[in-house]
């Protein structure tokens, strides 16, 4: 998927809600085609066996950098930004685009809040992209996201990623817009 608008390479995601924490980066990266999910949230269910602190004790191999089609991951296995930076560094390099699900530690990376459209006071003041939750829902001055569907969601907690969804395509903007 060649994009001329692409302004980000790297996006970060993270959220209060515990899975859309979990499903935006794999929605994020879905809509990019090619793209790399790195797990820097410790504390949060993991995403593969093969994590990111493997990468940092055995270094990456030749397939990690290469990649393929489609969106792989990258769990996180108990390792800080800091810790990780060097491989992350290649990982950018060798990936092109790369969603990180945002665990707290500094970052150089810009980090979106994804947060569900529930009532006020309910949702956050400060939410980068709106997750709609019932059909007709719509966020004025921000990206919203189209409801899933139940199946929808067990897939992507299965880590069935369908790019052709209707949410997964709404986050293709995500890489253009000029986030601050």
């Amino acid at each position: 998927m060649a994009r001329t608008d692409l302004v980000h390479r790297v996006l970060a995601t993270r959220s209060s809600d515990p899975i859309l924490h979990h499903i935006a980066p794999l929605g994020l990266a879905a809509s990019a085609g090619r793209c790399l999910v790195l797990d820097l949230d410790g504390g949060a269910p993991g995403y593969s066996e093969r994590t990111l602190a493997d990468l940092v004790s055995e270094g990456p191999t030749a397939a990690d950098l290469a990649g393929g089609a489609g969106v792989a991951v990258l769990g996180n296995g108990g390792i800080s930004f800091e810790e990780a930076a060097p491989v992350v560094d290649r990982l950018v390099a060798a990936w092109g685009r790369v969603v990180i699900r945002d665990g707290g530690d500094p970052h150089p990376f810009r980090v979106l809040s994804v947060e569900p459209m529930l009532p006020t006071p309910f949702t956050p003041r400060q939410v980068d992209i709106a997750q709609a939750v019932a059909y007709g829902q719509s966020s004025a001055g921000r990206a919203t996201l189209p409801p899933l569907r139940r199946h929808q969601i067990r897939s992507l907690l299965a880590g069935e990623i369908e790019p052709r969804w209707r949410w997964t395509r709404a986050w293709g903007a995500a890489w253009s817009l000029p986030w601050e």
